[in-house]
Formats: structure tokens, C-alpha cells, sequence
């Protein structure tokens, strides 16, 4: 065996190796040839997996499951519903593939059952030289002894239970099944004892063993085995001859049972006269009655009784018929070959139980003719009681009721609870039966009842006529034939009457007849008249089609038959006096208008038109309709008719022409149709013949019609060369119009974030302006140029001054001046949005209204421009001054207007431009004709210049209040310091005096800084750093003087208190050495005592001011010396404070001296 790979994958092409044959297989096919790509490997590559090695499983369960349904199909077969399909006329080829195909899974189902046998006796692996060598081996003979001993019990086992064995279905491929089975096993036990080795060693035990009964019981066994093999095998062979008719009955069509069943009864016959073990009644009978039992299945399986009668009544009559016709046909085949057998007389007969095979099926036949007849009447009642019989009584609930009643009548039927093809429900089925007859007659008689109410509710005659033969189709058994017959007589009476209403609505309309629709007036009142006639007439060929010897022998019959003649010869009459009007006046109406001209001008809109009358169209009409209906036509109307095509074509040919023309000249503008009114008049001769010399009866339309295209295309080329042209002088006068000459600074490309100075902005404007203008004007001078080529196309000159374009110079003249205002009104419009966007009114009414306008929420754009104030000399200075900016505002305003002085004026009639004039004197400036003046007075402009100067002024106006703010201010820097703060140290101020100076300063210069540096005013930011600093410094410079004034004064009162201090010391310490001396030290404490309280009151107010002073230090180094005076006056605070306190105990220090002084004198 070769070895199963389980642990490397393989990779090969093409074929797969031999040796890998038995693994599992992951293939990939390509299906398209060239490169395969990684997104189209889904439709070029198919993949799927391989089963271990080749399988004969794999392969019966492919043809089993996949072709044999497909081929089943082909050939008609159903396999969802058994093959209840009834086309016959089915391919032989695909009934021969699909017997073949059969066949072929026959044989390998047959070889797969041989293959996988389920008994497998156990053979030694012994070694045998000869039968006399193994004989005499003893130990040989015993085991293989024992070995047959196991095999005697295998077959005996193996014959037990195939003796026990029964067909699995009730089919005749159950009994095909249960042989093929049984010869898959006994003959794989017979091949396996008859295998060469297996042979040697029976021969051994049969020579060498001394138990003759289990050689006796084996042989024995092995005789049945091989009988009963042999006869398995037989049976498989002749039985796989019937296979295919098996399969056929079992799942074919019903109609290709119809045609299985007589080669299978001689396949049957063939089996019958060569088998051994099917030539016997017990085998063949049996054989024979799984056949019958089949085919009853297989009917009984495609009548299902809940759907036949929902089913379209022909399928259903045909499905049963179909089944009948089987279950006859089985009977008759039988008994044809039966009879062949015995006609032979060699061959034994076939004397099977005819009640065991044919009792079912003939019982089953008789059901199918029941339920045939049973559709059939159900059928003709719903047929009967339709749609026509409906439209014909109108009586609706009654047909309804009668309706339900047949559905009524089928319901049983349908709903019957046991097998109806079974014998022993016959009684059941009589009864079900009888009461669907029963309820027939009830319709039946319910049906005379409505003959008889339909005929006296009568509508139409017509209508009735064919309800007598729908009445007629009803089977019964005369009754419903008569009644029907005995009305006739009511509808030749509902006939009459519809002749009389036919003539009074002839009679009433024949003067003016009603025409239906696109007829012309005398065809369609002939057809309208024939149209009355047809619709009685063809009532009156039913009725003597149906019953012409009523309508002859009756008395109302020849009444109805007289009126009928009488009025088709009205009829007829009308038609010839109609005919002969219209044929005595058609010659002169088409000569009349057939030399007419072949245009006309319409009253109205005054635009040219086909003159075609319309009496020659309805001629036309009226002579086709007329030879329809076989009227001779005179020969002048025929002629205009048999020319319609061409009168048809000159027709479009001159409409699509006249369409042209005025599609070529509307769209000319008013300007254009003054432009080109020779051209336009040109074109105009040219539709003259069609006026003058042209009619119907000329032969020169065709080129007619040619030369007027002709001269409409010269004419269109005119055109769109004009237009062109025209067309890029208009983009030029737009792009004028249009032009943004000035750009806000804030959008312009290149420009710094930083805000510009005047200048700056006056010459960005000014650059953007003029860069624009220039290009503007290049422009401008292309339209001279452009009107040459116009000129030269209309007028054929070149010159620029063609009186034939005076108009359309002086239109183009007026579009660009138009443009150039509408350039100017534009900027000034950008020039006032730009102002307007940075106003502070429009920034409050946008804040104002921020609820309702989420745009107004933006931001505001920055100003425009920068102006710098500052402090100088004294005074404010606004850099540049606010003169200087009105002025320059006032030129970028006066530069839009301005802006209009390179376009020079065209020479009057003419498109070239007026050369400069030269004035009186030799040093005048020459003037050129611009469209300055023009625009500068344009009311518009005008209006524009006065509200951009307004917004400016009204800038300006606000930046002069606001720098009049700073004046106030000025006492800062005009008033002198050191007299007014003289005169302040003069009074001796106190503390507070000097701190409320100090505060209102300090106050005013805190306030100074830190208000905003740049006020913006509408579009100009003025620039306040400068100024702001300088002021703040001029505060300053007051703080410090104030403290500087301050401290001189602090200072002397302190060198003051210093010296008191160190003069009342010396003489409090000085020793008295004489009275005087020591009255002048009391004199002294006494003093000290009484000035402690002043002296302190003195030292708190030094120490307060010079907090105030340190307070209000503005600079750093101020601070310091601040805090070192006030460091001096605590200290001389200190000395104060120390002399006090030595005055206090000086008594007793005085005391505490003098005792050292007197122990020293005694000592």
C-alpha cells in the first residue's frame, strides 16, 4: 500500500501523481487564459476539494443527484411531484442519454455493493507447498480445520439471514434492489472461497482430516452457496434488462409510462421464456403485481382531489385522462402479449391472478371516468355562467347565487376524507357521487330558471343570440334544449325593436352626422351610416345562422326580416347621395387651390406661412377613405391623392425651411436686425418666387427649396460671425462693468497683518487701481479692431467708420459708458462698504440686531489706516496732520471718478478713437475726449461722492473730539511745579494735604495707563502710545515733585527733633555740681516731662509722612531712599523714647549716685 502523506503539503500541475492519488486534494482551475490579477481571482479561478483518492461512491451519488434529475427534466419527467408531467413530444436522443445514463449507475451501483460486501471470512496467511506436504502436517490440518469450521458457521449464518430477507418497497425496483443485494453478498463470499489459496487448503483438510462430517457440512454448504449465488446473479441480469422501464414507471412522465409500458412487457415476455428462476407463476406474479401496485401508486399520487378542480380545467381533464389512459393501458398491454404467448404455443402461458393484478387498476380507471365527467360539468357551467352572460342579462346576483351553488356542488368532493381509488371505499364513493348528480339536476333546473328570466331582461339581441348558444352547450337530457328553442321568438322580437331604434338614430342624424375622430366630414358620415348597418346586420347573420327556418316560417320572423331590407336601402341611399355631393365639387375646389402661390403672409404676426389650404388636405383624406371603401373616385381628386408623398415632402421641406428662417433670424437682437437690414432684406428676395411665380402645379419646388436654404445658411454664417464677435466685445464690456478696481486691504495679497500708514494704503489703492485700469483699457482697445472685423463681414469694408454700423457704434459707445458707470459706482460702492464694515454705528445695529443675523456676529474688520498722536514742545501733535488725511481721502475718492480718463471717446459714427485737441495757444494742454465728464456727472456718481466724503468728514470729526479729550490733561505739562509747589511748602501743609496731592496724581496717571494705547474711529486707528506715555511722565514728574517738596520739609523737621533731642540730653546728664546747676537739670526734666506728649505726637506724624512718601513711590530707587528716612525717623523716634524714659527714673538714679558717692567720702 502506498503510505497516506499527512505531514507535507504538495504542490504539482497539470496531473496529480500517482502516488499521492489517495489524499485529500485542494485544486484550482483557471478559466480565462493571460495574467491573472489578485481583484479578478474571484472569475478567473474555480477551487474546490478533491475526496481521498477515486471514489465509486462519489460518483454514483453525482449521476444519482445530479444527472439523472437534469436528464429527467429533459425528457419531461418531475421529480417534485413524481413525474407528473403530460408533454409527449420529448427528444429520443434525451430518452436514449437518459436510459444510458441508467443503466451506467446500475452497473457501478452493482460494483460498489460488490466491493464493500459485508461478510469477509478470515484466511489464514499459511504457506502451502503441495496438498500431499500440508496434508500430512498435522498441526495444519487442525488449524485450518478450525478456520473452516468458522467459515461453515459464516455460511451458515450468512444463508440464514438471506433466507429471511424481503424486498424493502413495494416497487419492482425494491425486487431489483433486494437480487442485486443479495448477489453483492454471496458473491463476494463465493469469490473469496474460490480464491486459489483458499481452494489448496479445503483440498488439504479434505485430505489430511479424519472429521468427515464438517467436510461433509462444508461441502454441503458450499453447493447451496454456489446455487443460490449463481441463481442472485442470473436474476441480477435479467432484472437489470427491466431497470430502466422500472425507473421509467416509478419517475417518469405519465404519458412516457403510456410509452414504457409495451417494450417492458416484452422485455417481461423475454425474461418469462429464458430465465430459469423467472419462468415459474409465483416469481413472474409477483413481479407482475409490484408493477400494478406502481402504477396505482403513481396515479393515485398525481390526482390530488383538494387541487383538481382549482386547476385550469383542461390541465385537469387532460392529468386524468392521462391516468386513465395508463391504467387501461396496462390492462391492454398485458392482454396483447398474452395473447402473442399463446398464439405462439411454445412458451409457457401467463395464468397469473387477474384479480390480483388488475382489480386496483380497473377500479382506479372507473374513479378517473367519474372525475373526468365531474370536471367536465363543472367546467361547462363556469363557462356557461361567464363574463358574456353578465354583460348580456345584467343579472349578476343571480349568477353569483347560481355560481356558488356549482361550487357547492364540487366542495364534497374535494373534501373527502379516504382514499377514493381504494375498493373498499366504493360505497363511500357512490354516495358522494350520487349527491354531486343530485345537485347537478338542482343546477340544472335553477339554470332553466334562469333561461327563462335572462330572455325577459333581454338587452340586445345579439348579446341573446349568443347566450342561446352558450344555453345549448349545457349537456342535459332535452328539457333545457326545448326551453331554450321556445325563445327564440323573444329575441327576434328584441331585435326588432333595436332595428327601430337604429333607424331613429339614423333618421336623426343624418343631416349632420357624427364623424369619429381624424375621419374626413363625407367618409366619415358614410362609415358612421355603414357602421348602423353593420352593427344589425351582424345580429341578423347570427340569428339565420342559428335559426334561419324560424326566421322564415314565423310571423315576426319575416316582419324583422323586411325591416332589415328596408333599411339597409336607406343605407344605401344615403351613401350614393353623399358620394355624388362631394365628387360634382372636388374637381373645381382642387384646381382652384392647386394654382394658389405656395406662401402666404399671416394677417396676424406677419410672418410667412405654407399655403397649403386645408381643403386640399381634406381632399386627400376623403379620396384614400372613399377608394377604401370602393367608391370610383373622379380622376382629378386622384391624381392630387396619388401625389401626397410629394406634396407631403414639399410640405416639411418648406416648413423646415420657413422654421429655419425665423429660427436664424430671431435670434438676431433689435440692434443686430438694424445692423444687418440689407442682409435681412436680401434674404427676404429670395422667399419671393414662393409669392409670385410657385404654386402646387410647379415643378421647381425642390430647387426652391434648396436655393432658400442656401441663402438661409449665408446668411446664419453672417450671423454667428457677427455674433462671435459681438459676443467677446460683450465679455470686454463685462469685464468692465464688472471690474474691482478697489481691493480692502485686510483681502490683498502680500499684505502684512501689521495696520498701514496713510501712505501706505493710498499707494496699495492706488497700485491695485491703476494695475486694473491698465488692464482694463488693453481690453477696451480690442473692441475697435473687433468692429472692424463686424464691418467687414456686413458692409465689406474695414474702415472703422461704415455709415451702414453708425447705430451699432453708438450702441457699443453707450455699453461702454454704461459699463465704465456701473466700474465706478462699483468701486465707490467697495470703497463705502470698506468705510461702513469698520463704522461704529453699523457695529452697534449688527450687535444690535446679533440675534437675528448670525453673520452680524462676525468680527469687525480692522481700520484701514494708522494715524500717531503724540506729545511735543508742549502742544499734541497728529502725525500726519488731519488736514493732510481729508485730502488724501479726498483724492482716493476724486481717483475712482478718475479712473474713467484713459477710455477715450469714439469720433462721432464711428469706432476710432478722437485724437487729442490741441488749444488755443501753443502752451495749452492738448484735451482728449475721455468719458470723464461723462461719469463725473452721472447723478449716481454724484450722490456716491458726497456720502463717501460725508463718512469720511464724520471720521475725521470724531478723531478731532477725540484728541481734543487729551487737552484736558494739559495742566500737566503747561503749569511750572516748583512755584505752585513753592507757594504749597509756604503754608506748611500737613501729611494729608500732601497725600490727597499724591493720590489725585498717582490716580491720574494709573488711569493714563491703563487706558486703551489705539482708539479706533470708524476706518482710522489713531495711534496713542506716545502721547499716553508722555502724559503718564507728566504725572509722574508731579508725584516726584510733590515727594521731593515733602521730603525737604520732613527733613528739616527732623534734623530739628534731633537737635532738641541731643541738647535736652547733654543737660539731663550733665552732674550738677552747684545748685544752679541743679535747678537748671530739674528745669530740664521738668521740661522733657512737659513736651513728651507733643514731641511724640511730632515723631508719628514724621514717621506717617514718610510712609506716605514710600506708598507713593513710583520707581524702584524712590522706594529705597523712602524706606531709609523712615528707617532715620523710627530712629530718632528711639532717642525721644529713651530720653523720656531716663527722665522718668532719673530721681532715683540721682539717689542711687549720690549714696556711691558719700560711702565713697567715708570710705
Amino acid at each position: 500500500m502506498v503510505p497516506k502523506v499527512t505531514d507535507q503539503l504538495q504542490v504539482c500541475m497539470g496531473r496529480m501523481p500517482q502516488d499521492l492519488s489517495t489524499c485529500p486534494c485542494f485544486y484550482l482551475l483557471r478559466s480565462k487564459p493571460g495574467k491573472v490579477y489578485v481583484e479578478d481571482m474571484d472569475e478567473v479561478l474555480e477551487c474546490g476539494v478533491l475526496s481521498e483518492g477515486p471514489s465509486l461512491q462519489a460518483l454514483e451519488q453525482t449521476l444519482a443527484a445530479v444527472y439523472l434529475p437534469i436528464l429527467m427534466q429533459m425528457t419531461g419527467g418531475d421529480l417534485s411531484n413524481a413525474g407528473v408531467l403530460l408533454s409527449s413530444g420529448t427528444n429520443s436522443s434525451h430518452k436514449e442519454l437518459l436510459g444510458n445514463t441508467q443503466k451506467f449507475l446500475s452497473q457501478v451501483s452493482h460494483a460498489l455493493q460488490q466491493l464493500h460486501g459485508d461478510i469477509t471470512l478470515a484466511v489464514p496467511d499459511i504457506a502451502i507447498d503441495s496438498v500431499e506436504a500440508g496434508a500430512a502436517d498435522n498441526e495444519l490440518v487442525l488449524s485450518l480445520e478450525q478456520y473452516m469450521a468458522e467459515w461453515s458457521q459464516a455460511l451458515a449464518s450468512v444463508m440464514q439471514r438471506e433466507s429471511e430477507k424481503q424486498p424493502a418497497g413495494k416497487g419492482p425496483l425494491a425486487e431489483i434492489e433486494f437480487w442485486r443485494e443479495r448477489n453483492a453478498v454471496l458473491s463476494a463470499l463465493y469469490e473469496q472461497l474460490n480464491l486459489p489459496h483458499v481452494k489448496l487448503m479445503i483440498q488439504v483438510v479434505e485430505a489430511g482430516s479424519e472429521d468427515r462430517n464438517l467436510m461433509a457440512g462444508f461441502k454441503s454448504q458450499l453447493s447451496e452457496l454456489t446455487k443460490l449465488a449463481a441463481e442472485a446473479r442470473d436474476n441480477v441480469k435479467f432484472l437489470t434488462t427491466l431497470e430502466r422501464h422500472f425507473k421509467n414507471i416509478a419517475t417518469g412522465p405519465l404519458n412516457g409510462i403510456l410509452d414504457t409500458l409495451p417494450p417492458m412487457m416484452n422485455a417481461l415476455r423475454m425474461v418469462w421464456i429464458i430465465s430459469r428462476h423467472y419462468s415459474d407463476d409465483q416469481r413472474m406474479g409477483a413481479l407482475f403485481h409490484r408493477i400494478a401496485r406502481e402504477l396505482g401508486d403513481r396515479v393515485e399520487h398525481a390526482i390530488d382531489l383538494r387541487q383538481l378542480f382549482k386547476m385550469q380545467p383542461t390541465d385537469a381533464v387532460e392529468l386524468v385522462r392521462a391516468c386513465k389512459s395508463v391504467l387501461e393501458h396496462w390492462y391492454t398491454t398485458y392482454m396483447q402479449v398474452r395473447e402473442r404467448i399463446e398464439a405462439n404455443g411454445r412458451d409457457a402461458r401467463w395464468e397469473f391472478p387477474k384479480q390480483l393484478l388488475f382489480a386496483r387498476t380497473n377500479y382506479m380507471a372507473e374513479i378517473c371516468n367519474d372525475l373526468i365527467e365531474m370536471v367536465e360539468i363543472v367546467d361547462d357551467f363556469f363557462k356557461f355562467l361567464g363574463p358574456e352572460l353578465k354583460a348580456v342579462t345584467g343579472d349578476m346576483q343571480g349568477i353569483d347565487r347560481v355560481i356558488l351553488r356549482v361550487k357547492a356542488m364540487y366542495e364534497p368532493v374535494e373534501q373527502v376524507s379516504f382514499p377514493i381509488f381504494e375498493y373498499a371505499n366504493n360505497v363511500e364513493w357512490k354516495a358522494v357521487k350520487a349527491a354531486f348528480y343530485a345537485d347537478n339536476e338542482d343546477i340544472k333546473a335553477a339554470t332553466r330558471e334562469l333561461i327563462d328570466t335572462s330572455f325577459r331582461k333581454l338587452r340586445s339581441a345579439e348579446g341573446a343570440c349568443d347566450l342561446l348558444q352558450n344555453f345549448k352547450s349545457i349537456k342535459s337530457k332535452g328539457a333545457i334544449q326545448k326551453q331554450v328553442i321556445n325563445k327564440f321568438n323573444d329575441i327576434l322580437e328584441q331585435f326588432a325593436k333595436e332595428i327601430d331604434n337604429t333607424v331613429e338614430i339614423f333618421e336623426r342624424h343624418k343631416a349632420s352626422p357624427p364623424v369619429t375622430k381624424n375621419q374626413p366630414p363625407v367618409a366619415g358620415a358614410i362609415k358612421w351610416a355603414r357602421s348602423l348597418l353593420a352593427r344589425v346586420k351582424q345580429t341578423m347573420v347570427k340569428l339565420q345562422s342559428t335559426e334561419e327556418a324560424i326566421i322564415r316560417a314565423t310571423e315576426i320572423g319575416q316582419s324583422v326580416e323586411s325591416k332589415f331590407r328596408a333599411f339597409a336601402k336607406s343605407i344605401m341611399y344615403f351613401e350614393k347621395r353623399w358620394f355624388a355631393t362631394w365628387s360634382e365639387s372636388i374637381n373645381t375646389v382642387a384646381m382652384q387651390h392647386l394654382k394658389q402661390p405656395i406662401f402666404r403672409r399671416s394677417p396676424v404676426i406677419n410672418h410667412v406661412m405654407v399655403n397649403f389650404h386645408g381643403d386640399l388636405i381634406e381632399l386627400i383624406r376623403e379620396t384614400r377613405y372613399l377608394d377604401r371603401m370602393g367608391f370610383p373616385i373622379p380622376e382629378i381628386a386622384l391624381n392630387v391623392a396619388l401625389q401626397e408623398v410629394k406634396y407631403h415632402t414639399w410640405l416639411e421641406g418648406l416648413d423646415l425651411m420657413l422654421q429655419r428662417y425665423y429660427q436664424v433670424t430671431g435670434q438676431l437682437t433689435s440692434i443686430e436686425q438694424e445692423l444687418m437690414a440689407k442682409k435681412l432684406e436680401e434674404l427676404e428676395c429670395s422667399l419671393l418666387p414662393g409669392f409670385q411665380t410657385l404654386n402646387w402645379n410647379s415643378l421647381g419646388i425642390p430647387e426652391f427649396i434648396q436655393a432658400c436654404q442656401k441663402s438661409i445658411n449665408n446668411f446664419q454664417q453672417v450671423v454667428k460671425q457677427v455674433q462671435k464677435n459681438s459676443g467677446i466685445i460683450e465679455k470686454v464690456v463685462y469685464a468692465i462693468a464688472g471690474a474691482s478696481i478697489v481691493t480692502d486691504p485686510a483681502a490683498a495679497a502680500g499684505v502684512s497683518s501689521e495696520l498701514l500708514d496713510l501712505q501706505e494704503l493710498y499707494e496699495l489703492v492706488e497700485k491695485g487701481r491703476i494695475e486694473a485700469i491698465e488692464r482694463l483699457v488693453k481690453k477696451y482697445h480690442t473692441i475697435s479692431p473687433l468692429l472692424g472685423k463686424i464691418e467687414e463681414v456686413v458692409a465689406g469694408t474695414n474702415t472703422g467708420k461704415s455709415p451702414q454700423l453708425t447705430g451699432y457704434y453708438a450702441f457699443w459707445e453707450r455699453a461702454i459708458f454704461n459699463a465704465l458707470n456701473a466700474m465706478v459706482l462699483n468701486a465707490m460702492g467697495s470703497l463705502q462698504a470698506m468705510i461702513d464694515a469698520r463704522s461704529k454705528r453699523t457695529a452697534a445695529l449688527n450687535a444690535k440686531n446679533a440675534d437675528k443675523n448670525a453673520v452680524a456676529r462676525q468680527r469687525r474688520p480692522p481700520p484701514l489706516f494708522k494715524i500717531t498722536v503724540s506729545l511735543q514742545s508742549s502742544d499734541i501733535v497728529v502725525q500726519p496732520p488731519v488736514a493732510e488725511v481729508n485730502k488724501a481721502l479726498g483724492r482716493l475718492v476724486r481717483s475712482l471718478v478718475e479712473s474713467t480718463k484713459p477710455f477715450v471717446r469714439w469720433m462721432d459714427g464711428t469706432c476710432i478713437e478722437t485724437p487729442e485737441q490741441k488749444g488755443a495757444n501753443d502752451d495749452d494742454e492738448p484735451v482728449v475726449f475721455t468719458f470723464y465728464w461723462d461719469v463725473a456727472g452721472n447723478p449716481q456718481v454724484i450722490k456716491s461722492m458726497l456720502m463717501l466724503n460725508q463718512s469720511i468728514q464724520r471720521a475725521i470729526s470724531g478723531i478731532n473730539r477725540y484728541i481734543e479729550s487729551w487737552r484736558r490733561h494739559q495742566s500737566l505739562w503747561k503749569t511750572d511745579k516748583s512755584s505752585v509747589l513753592d507757594k504749597f511748602k509756604a503754608s506748611d501743609p500737613p501729611c494729608a494735604a500732601f497725600e490727597e496731592k499724591l493720590a489725585k496724581y498717582t490716580k491720574m496717571a494709573h488711569d493714563i495707563s491703563s487706558q486703551a494705547k489705539d482708539y479706533d474711529q470708524d476706518f482710522i486707528r489713531v495711534s496713542c502710545s506716545s502721547l499716553a506715555i508722555s502724559v503718564k511722565e507728566e504725572a509722574l514728574g508731579w508725584v516726584r515733585a510733590i515727594a521731593q517738596a515733602m521730603r525737604e520739609l520732613d527733613t528739616l523737621t527732623g534734623v530739628q527733633l534731633r537737635d532738641k533731642i541731643a541738647k535736652y540730653e547733654v543737660a539731663v546728664r550733665r552732674q550738677p555740681d552747684t545748685l544752679d546747676e541743679l535747678k537748671h537739670v530739674l528745669n530740664t526734666v521738668s521740661i522733657i516731662r512737659n513736651e513728651g506728649a507733643a514731641m511724640e505726637l511730632r515723631y508719628i506724624d514724621l514717621e506717617e509722612r514718610y510712609r506716605t512718601r514710600l506708598l507713593y513711590a513710583a520707581q524702584p530707587e524712590d522706594e529705597v531712599q523712602c524706606q531709609a528716612e523712615l528707617l532715620e525717623a523710627q530712629q530718632v523716634r528711639g532717642s525721644g523714647a529713651g530720653l523720656e524714659g531716663w527722665v522718668i527714673y532719673w530721681p532715683q538714679l540721682t539717689a542711687g549716685e549720690g549714696q556711691q558717692r558719700g560711702r565713697g567720702s567715708s570710705g
